[in-house]
């Protein structure tokens, strides 16, 4: 749970689930989770436990972004919600977050790491996100934003994270897939 504290109070701003290979190593992050729904008391749960974390937070003085991590089990038949992790700081989730939350309220978005092998200069990417129509324009309702480029020391780019925004999150799965069909050589993920 992405949230924002200032003098007033604490604002619970976005749900996101966090992308793990099986190794639990981070390669992304998704809103709204997949498997929660709008009406789930899993997600009543969840809010109710970031808001304890988020007025804990605004009692101790702290002010600015923070977020909330929980351990989510699955054991026989019924769910476990613990909170695992509070991080008073920016994470990698609160600038997608943002992003989404401005060009495409009440949508979906998908981010994703991905490595370029062999390294490939910016311009290329934004080139075959242009070109196939993928790239992200304001006023559009789907499409791909770059967020994050890592650069060699020669400049070239050898990892990047793609924000895809859509109104729903089959949309985003499927922009891209398309986007890395249509980007220069890639692997399909990577961890952060």
């Amino acid at each position: 749970m992405q949230l924002f504290l200032n003098d007033e109070t604490v604002i619970l701003y976005d749900l996101t689930d966090q992308i793990l290979t099986t190794a639990s190593v981070h390669q992304g992050n998704v809103s709204p989770p997949p498997w929660l729904t709008s009406s789930d008391s899993n997600r009543t749960e969840i809010l109710r436990q970031a808001s304890l974390v988020g007025e804990w937070l605004h009692r101790r003085d702290y002010r600015g972004t923070a977020s909330v991590d929980f351990h989510v089990t699955f054991r026989r038949k019924q769910v476990e919600i613990r909170v695992c992790e509070v991080n008073a700081r920016v994470t990698g989730a609160t600038y997608p977050a943002l992003l989404a939350h401005h060009f495409t309220p009440g949508g979906a978005w998908l981010m994703r790491n991905i490595r370029f092998d062999p390294p490939v200069s910016s311009s290329s990417i934004l080139r075959s996100l242009r070109q196939s129509g993928l790239l992200f324009a304001t006023g559009e309702t789907s499409g791909v934003i770059p967020i994050n480029f890592n650069n060699l020391s020669d400049g070239s780019i050898a990892k990047g994270q793609f924000l895809c925004l859509a109104p729903s999150l089959d949309e985003t799965a499927e922009l891209l897939s398309r986007a890395q069909s249509h980007l220069p050589p890639n692997d399909t993920s990577d961890r952060d």
